[in-house]
Formats: structure tokens, sequence, C-alpha cells
């Protein structure tokens, strides 16, 4: 009886040993929610099946989540999520905020990213500069010789700028010995300018600005908040070829 149990469970060490090589475990399986591929059917792609490293050349698509960057070149990999892209390079974030630029690099994984002349928008700001770099610990970007403007033009009609701008994304924006031009012309000078993103309850905004079809123009809006659910705003508008306009919003 102990001689038939012993040769049955001889007979099974074959077939266990290859379910076990069939299922490996699951901390050394790869990530499979970082998604690569080219974005051109002609694209030349290099990968590495050991490293998961791979090299587009012809266009690049890459997805982790709602997070996605195309380029026209880039090196990515697919196991630590680092990519480094150049040319036509768009990054879009959670909850929509865009990135672009000529060359950066970027971890999908851990969201740090750095690079250089850039351009970036997310309502209600909207920023250029040389370069820019994240600080992951605090959710930070810190953008050297920058300016942000809420204008949404590509030659906004005013901006601010400085050497140094740290942005927390849907919080606030800060700049430290920042100017302020209308156009092209220096008008003011600000040792330190720091902005909220939160609406503050019963409020006065002013936005000045001239435009070809409206000549100058001043934007006045009073922000009145009752509750979460009931909040409205008194408008009063004046533009220089149109006259005056008013209204409410509720």
């Amino acid at each position: 009886m102990k001689l038939r149990t012993f040769l049955c469970l001889l007979a099974l060490l074959p077939w266990l040993a290859l379910r076990g090589a069939e299922t490996p475990p699951a901390e050394i399986l790869p990530d499979e929610g970082l998604t690569i591929q080219a974005a051109d059917p002609n694209a030349l792609v290099e990968i590495d099946p050991r490293t998961g490293q791979a090299t587009y050349t012809n266009g690049i698509i890459v997805k982790y989540g709602p997070a996605m960057l195309i380029a026209d070149r880039a090196h990515a990999d697919q196991k630590t999520g680092d990519v480094s892209a150049e040319g036509n390079v768009v990054l879009v974030r959670e909850g929509g905020q865009v990135w672009r630029g000529e060359r950066l690099q970027y971890n999908f994984k851990t969201r740090v990213m750095n690079g250089s002349v850039f351009r970036t928008g997310q309502p209600p700001y909207f920023a250029t500069g040389e370069s820019f770099i994240t600080q992951p610990t605090n959710q930070t970007y810190i953008a050297t010789n920058a300016y942000f403007t809420t204008d949404d033009d590509p030659h906004p009609n005013y901006r601010i700028r400085a050497k140094k701008v740290v942005i927390v994304p849907g919080k606030s924006i800060e700049a430290r010995h920042a100017i302020l031009y209308l156009g092209e012309v220096p008008v003011f000078y600000l040792p330190y300018y720091h902005k909220t993103f939160d609406r503050h309850p019963n409020n006065f905004e002013f936005m000045p600005g001239f435009r070809s079809s409206w000549g100058p123009f001043l934007l006045s809006t009073y922000n009145w908040y009752v509750n979460p659910h009931l909040h409205g705003s008194v408008n009063l508008d004046v533009r220089g070829k149109r006259g005056v306009a008013g209204g409410p919003d509720l």
C-alpha cells in the first residue's frame, strides 16, 4: 500500500512542476496597465523582449490609465514606466491638463517629469516657459523663465512673466519677481504673486485688455455664493467698439 502511494506521488511530480512553471508568482508578472504602440503603421520599432524597452522613430503613443503621450520619437520602458520623448510631444494628464514641448522625460507610474520649452494649459491658467521639473513629494511643478495668463490665446493680451513659477495643478500658482505685461509692454512689477484656483465667495473680478474686434475693453464680474448648489455672478463689460453690456449668471 505504501509502495503504491509512493509510486503515484512520484508520477505526479512532473505534472506539478509543469503547473508551477505555467503560473509564475504574481509579483513578477509585467504591468499590463502601460500600453505602447506605434502611431504610424510604417513606424520603425525596436523592442528588447528581456527588458521591455522599446524605441520608436516615426511616432509613438503611450497610455497609462487616463494619461496619454504622443511624440515623433521616444524611448520607452514598459516595466518602469519611463518615457523619453522628442519632437511634437503632447502629454495629456489626469484632469485634462495638457503639456506640449519638444523634449520631455516622464514616468507614467511616479508622475515625475522634466522637460524644456513647454506649453501647458488647464483653465483658468495657461503657461509657457523654457524648462520645468516636478516635485513628486508635494505634487508641484517648478518652471523657469516662464509666463502665465488666463487669456487662452497664442498671443495673449496680458501675461505675467517671472524667472520662477511654482504651479500646484488644480490648487494654486505662485511667482516671485514677476512683471505684468500688456501685450509686449511691461507695466507693473510684482515682487510676489499668489493665486488659488478656488472660487472665493462674494468677490470681484476684472480683466482689462485690447482686441482688434473689441478695441480696448474691461470685463467686470461680481461673484456671489450662497451654498454649493446656489451661486452666480453679475457681469458688466465695456468694449470700446461695441459699447456696454451686462447681465447675470445663475
